[in-house]
């Protein structure tokens, strides 16, 4: 969870105090919420944990955006922003 406005608003977020969080060696978040399920989930959301406990989400280890519960493959987005685009251009974050 996160507060998302006001004062208190945060850009990370607090794991409930039943959930542990580790990173997996590829630096994806790993959640063990034993009260929730008996499997640890790994994720492909790439992760830092700050020394609170709490963490932010820095990004995906594949190309698939998370909307919603939506997934969207970054290629098809590519594909048709083409149409829109008359010229080939990157970003570096």
């Amino acid at each position: 969870m996160r507060r998302i406005n006001g004062p208190l608003a945060s850009i990370s977020y607090y794991p409930f105090s039943s959930v542990d969080l580790s990173l997996s060696e590829e630096g994806t978040l790993v959640i063990n919420a034993p009260l929730v399920s008996d499997v640890i989930l790994q994720t492909n959301d790439l992760a830092e944990i700050n020394p609170d406990g709490s963490f932010n989400i820095i990004g995906r280890k594949d190309n698939t955006i998370n909307s919603g519960g939506v997934k969207i493959q970054i290629e098809q987005v590519e594909e048709k922003a083409k149409s829109t685009y008359s010229r080939t251009f990157c970003c570096n974050v």
